[in-house]
Parts: structure tokens; sequence; C-alpha cells
């Protein structure tokens, strides 16, 4: 029972480690938003260029991240988070030291490759600590630094920056990142190369039409948000009245509903289906995008809904993930990182529909684009369930494989080297 308790806290500890580079990435990446002015006048540029380095980040990670898997396929995932840690850090120090306005394009582009490589693989890591049981609140405990971040992270930045400077906030997050990278290296054993991953295993994702439209269904789901979420503050003081000294409020609900909505599709994943949690979260998310269309225009009924809203929006994520990795298990790493794809281009999908029917219908149609690309993130998932049906004998192949695989991964490290010693397998070093 000692030893049971003592692995439970060595892989709680990777984590939570795991989680905060995950915070690491994403505060880095929307720290922009918060330092915009600074930046600007430090670079001797527009705002409207400095916030360019936030398309920018979004747009390299979304390529970079299923070619990482590709690039590095057959590596270990431990050599694969130094790895991408270590960019990470780098490019958060040269975003600090950067000279002029090229110097810091360049950073943001090695920071962004470092992102592409750890998200996708902390999360697939997370997956194999624990038992199949206990893999979305695995997941959810990882994705959770993205939550975060959005919370605090970006709030925190915009603090920092004004009270020191803005390079002092890519200076601190480079010393977190390395501080993680350190942690990573001393907790995590990782004793075999990921599975290989080819040109022709990444065509295989797009010709199947269970994982390709489960891809498209996050897209969408993704796009659903920031189609609002991109000009929230318009929304809410246009269309709901809120006055702008509520909006902070109104933010912070956002926030913490955000974090309910993680915590609670970590807890529901042991008692539901992925998929069960998935409708959940788009149902959630369609009925609320209609009362923001039918609602009276009130400042609470904004207030309110903003935080229903986030709830079912991060509700999404953590079956998402567990869907995937369920369709096709033995391609867990490219899966995850072809979902992370999705997710920002999304987000740009979802700020330019945004952006273009308030520009041309108003502070109102932003909700109805939102509506109508949360219906179209359900039919995604509606068709890849039904393709997943019609290949019922092959789904339930791997669905017994990822079984067995994470089953593997569960267990203690005298009984693996005992029964089989070249079985894949990822464990962390009890804490001291």
């Amino acid at each position: 029972m000692e030893t049971s308790s003592s692995s439970d806290r060595s892989t709680l500890l990777c984590l939570l480690v795991l989680s905060a580079s995950y915070f690491s990435f994403n505060t880095c990446s929307l720290a922009v938003v918060g330092l915009l002015e600074p930046m600007a006048a430090s670079m001797h540029q527009s705002t409207t260029q400095m916030a360019r380095l936030v398309s920018l980040f979004a747009l390299i990670f979304a390529i970079a991240a299923p070619l990482m898997q590709v690039v590095s396929s057959g590596r270990s995932r431990r050599l694969m988070l130094q790895f991408g840690l270590l960019a990470m850090a780098a490019g958060a120090f040269g975003s600090a030291l950067a000279p002029d306005y090229s110097w810091l394009v360049v950073a943001r582009c090695v920071l962004a490759i470092g992102a592409a490589i750890v998200g996708p693989t902390a999360l697939a890591v997370s997956t194999l600590l624990v038992a199949p049981a206990h893999q979305g609140r695995a997941l959810a405990i990882v994705f959770t630094g993205m939550t975060l971040s959005t919370v605090f992270g970006v709030p925190l930045a915009s603090w920092l920056g004004a009270v020191w400077s803005w390079q002092s906030v890519f200076l601190l997050m480079a010393a977190v990142i390395v501080l993680c990278g350190i942690l990573v290296s001393l907790l995590l054993q990782d004793r075999t190369p990921a599975p290989q991953v080819t040109a022709r295993a990444f065509l295989s994702v797009f010709r199947r039409a269970d994982t390709s439209w489960s891809i498209v269904s996050m897209l969408m789901q993704m796009a659903s948000q920031f189609a609002s979420y991109t000009l929230i503050s318009i929304l809410l003081v246009r269309h709901f009245h809120l006055p702008e000294h509520w909006l902070a409020a109104a933010l912070m609900s956002f926030g913490v509903g955000g974090v309910i909505g993680n915590a609670l599709s970590g807890v529901l994943a042991e008692r539901f289906r992925p998929d069960q949690l998935l409708w959940t979260a788009l149902i959630g998310m369609m009925v609320t995008f209609s009362l923001f269309i039918l609602a009276p225009a009130l400042p609470w009924a904004g207030i309110a809904l903003t935080g229903i809203w986030a709830v079912f929006g991060l509700m999404f994520q953590t079956p998402q993930q567990r869907r995937l990795i369920s369709l096709a298990p033995n391609l867990r790493g490219l899966l995850l990182a072809m979902n992370a794809s999705a997710m920002y281009f999304g987000m740009s999908l979802g700020s330019a529909m945004g952006s273009f029917a308030f520009h041309h219908w108003g502070d109102g149609s932003m909700s109805v684009a939102s509506l109508l690309l949360a219906i179209a993130s359900a039919a995604g998932l509606w068709l890849s369930q039904r393709a997943a049906s019609a290949s019922h004998p092959s789904s339930a192949s791997h669905l017994s494989s990822a079984s067995h695989l994470s089953s593997a991964s569960h267990l203690s490290s005298n009984q693996q080297s005992a029964s089989n010693p070249a079985c894949p397998l990822i464990t962390c070093k009890e804490p001291v």
C-alpha cells in the first residue's frame, strides 16, 4: 500500500510538471495580448503589427505539431519533451533579448516549434502514466495548464509588464520552462522510443473517416468559441449593455467557468464514455449560444451566459482527446498533435468569422456565427461516430489495443521487467 501511494504521488507530480509545461507555452503565446502597448513602443511598431505575433504563433504551431511527430518518431517521448522545452526556453529568452522586431519574429517561431513538440507529447505521456480508467483525469490535469494560462497567466503577464518590463515576463517564463525541463529529466522514466510515425501514417488519419471527422469536429468547436470570444468585450458591452467597469467580472466568470468545465471533464471521464461527454458539451454550447441570441439584453444575462458557455466549451477537450486515442491508440501522439493543430486553426477561423460577422451584421451576429459553427462541430462528431460504427470490428480491435497498451503502462516496473523487459513503459521516479 505504501509503495502504491508513493507511486501515485510520483505520477501526480509528473502530471503537474506536464501541466506546468502546457501553462508555460500557452502563456508565452497569449502574453503578447496583455503586453501589446509596451512591446509596440519598445519595438517601434504599431499594436496591430505586434498583435500579428499571436497569429504567427498559432499558424506555426498548427503546421509544426503534426510534422514534428513525423520528424521525431522513433525517439523517446522523454527526449522529445526535453528538446521541445529547450526550444521553448530558447524562444522565450530570444523574445526577451530581441533587439528588433525581426529577431522577435524569429524567436516566436522557435518558441512555437518547441510548443508544437511539447503540447501533444505531454498529453500522450499523461495517458501512458495511468490506467485506462484514469486517462480522462490525467488529460484534464495536463490541460488545466492551458486553462489556467488563459485565466491567470495573461493577466499576470500584463501586470508584470506594467510593474517591471515586458522583457521580464519572457525571462520569467524562460526560467519556468527550464525548471520544467529539469524536472522532466529527473522524474520521467521512458525506456523505449515512441512508435514510428511515417508520412503514410499521417495520411492514413485523413483517409479514415472516423478520425478525420473527429478532427473536423475539434476545429469547428474551437472556431465556434472564438467567433464570439475574440470580440467578447464588444458583445457584452454593446449587445448586453454591460458597464465597462463590469467587464473584468464578466471575463472572470468565463475563466472560472472554464476551470469548472475542465475539472468536470476529468471527474466525469471515469463515469461516462467520451461520446456522451462530447454530446453534452456540444448541446450545452448550442443551447447557450441560442440563449445569447434570444436572452434579454441585460448585463446579468451576459455575465451568466458567459460563465455557462465556458463550462461547456472547456468540457469538450478531454473527452475529445480520449476518443481520438481510443480510435487509434498506436497513433496517439500524431492524433493529439493533429487535434492541437485543429484547435489553433479553429482559433484563427473563428476569429476571422466572428470579425466578418460583426463588421457586416453587427454585434448580435457573432453569437449566430458561434451557433452555426457549434452545429457544424456536432455534425462532424456524428459523422465520425457513424464511420466508427460502420467499421465496428476494426474499432473494437482499436479499443482493445488501447486498453492493453494503457494497462501495460500502468504496471509497476518490477512486474514489467519480470514479465517482458522490452515492453514499452513510462513511469516516474518516486519523490524523495
